[in-house]
């Protein structure tokens, strides 16, 4: 069946409010659904509808608080009407009240080819609202803080640096903030000026000057750079590669942190890039591909788990690194849709089976670094003193992560040695990791 192109118009609310819908009820990826819609529609302006997505799946649980107090029979709505009447109020908010007649008006439209006796509740409600409510609302903490996924909120109560074991404000807002790009740039890249300003502490690390999408930028299919969060480049730097190592990383893609390891080991190192799942196997490839140079290690992709790996290899390592799988919570500023996903699934038990079979490839006196996308307990330092009380782990201890990185703020390393980053605090995702080193022993008495 050929798609029917929505008017010019409305084109990109129109789809904004289709995607919004799958986003939240079926698990949807974001980027994937935009490029679906981009190849039925070639005229949708894509980066009008991811903002408008992104925008209403952060403030979703405000707004519905805020329409909740307005009409009574909200929560009875059907969900494509709430949708519009969400995404609807959101936009009018980031928009600006000159455009809230045009707005209201469009999204009432839409409403009226699903539900048209609900059409004029859509477009009364938008055209009435007050914007000024919303940021009202947002000055209050407990409304706020409904925007965040309750364990995101537990962990930041537990292990936030703070004065007080109370959540605040600025704790919160930094979460609902979209980011600022930010990228890593190859040693031999010179970065100008004009083009991003080197981070206060991280190396390596740039916020981005330039604007548009980062693909059209200079220097970007030759691989001068990589689009990057730092807490990303700094979970790279804790391994603490020196020239010439062997490197193992046990979860590779997308390729982010193996192409930092594959630079820091330099061009005498070798690298092992392990990945099991096709599709990002792919990415891997591509990233590698277009980032690497003879200013780095030898890359050698493997397709297979880290467990079958160290079930049949023989190779000992001088670092490993463990990014392991996890609900990804700690980027939740720039993935609101974690929200909907199932990604709280218990992850424990493949955690510490790749903390495991990867600590078995580090050599005598080597080091492995442990590290997750998520600030929970049960994710982080739960996993690791569980392995640490193996047969395995006892053959391994905690280095502080402040003895590595002398450059960290006290803030960034916690009483136990972790590094944990925050974005309010550091401008980074909420990352966690650990460095484990491991005393003389062979590596075949190790096995399990």
């Amino acid at each position: 069946m050929t798609s029917r192109t929505p008017p010019r118009h409305d084109l990109q609310r129109t789809t904004a409010h289709r995607i919004f819908a799958k986003m939240q009820r079926k698990n949807g990826h974001l980027d994937r659904l935009i490029d679906e819609a981009a190849k039925r529609f070639p005229r949708l302006r894509r980066s009008v509808v991811k903002r408008i997505v992104l925008e209403a799946l952060r403030y979703e649980p405000v707004a519905s608080v805020l329409l909740g107090q307005k009409l009574r029979r909200y929560s009875r709505l059907p969900n494509p009407v709430k949708d519009a009447l969400v995404i609807g109020l959101i936009e009018i908010v980031d928009s600006g009240s000159k455009h809230q007649e045009n707005i209201a008006r469009e999204y009432r439209t839409i409403v009226q080819k699903l539900f048209p006796k609900l059409a004029s509740v859509v477009g009364g409600t938008l055209r009435d609202f007050a914007p000024e409510d919303f940021q009202n609302a947002c000055q209050e903490l407990d409304v706020m803080q409904s925007a965040l996924p309750s364990h995101l909120v537990q962990a930041i109560k537990e292990f936030h640096p703070k004065e007080s074991s109370d959540i605040n404000d600025g704790q919160v807002a930094a979460f609902l903030e979209q980011p600022k790009l930010a990228f890593w740039a190859r040693p031999e890249s010179k970065i100008e000026e004009d083009f991003g300003t080197p981070h206060d502490w991280i190396p390596g690390h740039y916020k981005a000057k330039i604007k548009g999408s980062p693909t059209r930028w200079p220097g970007f299919h030759e691989g001068a750079f990589q689009i990057q969060d730092g807490g990303s480049v700094l979970v790279s730097a804790l391994l603490d590669v020196k020239d010439g190592e062997r490197i193992l990383d046990a979860c590779a893609a997308p390729g982010g942190k193996t192409i930092n390891l594959a630079y820091a080991s330099g061009p005498k190192g070798e690298l092992v890039a392990l990945e099991l799942q096709e599709k990002r196997m792919a990415r891997l490839l591509d990233n590698i591909k277009r980032l690497t140079s003879d200013s780095c290690a030898t890359i050698r992709v493997e397709n297979q788990s880290i467990e079958d790996f160290a079930q049949n290899s023989t190779d000992n390592f001088d670092a490993v690194l463990v990014d392991a799988p996890c609900s990804a919570l700690g980027t939740f500023r720039r993935h609101p849709e974690i929200r909907y996903r199932d990604s709280l699934k218990d992850h424990s038990r493949s955690q510490l089976s790749i903390l495991s079979a990867s600590a078995s490839c580090v050599k005598s006196g080597g080091r492995l670094v442990y590290a997750t996308c998520s600030p929970l307990r049960a994710e982080n330092e739960d996993i690791v003193e569980e392995f640490l009380r193996s047969e395995l782990g006892e053959s391994f201890s905690i280095l502080p992560a402040s003895e590595i990185l002398s450059y960290l703020p006290e803030n960034a390393c916690s009483e136990s040695g972790w590094l944990r980053l925050w974005p309010d605090l550091h401008g980074t995702d909420a990352f966690s990791a650990v460095v484990l080193t491991r005393k003389d022993v062979s590596r075949s008495s190790l096995k399990s």
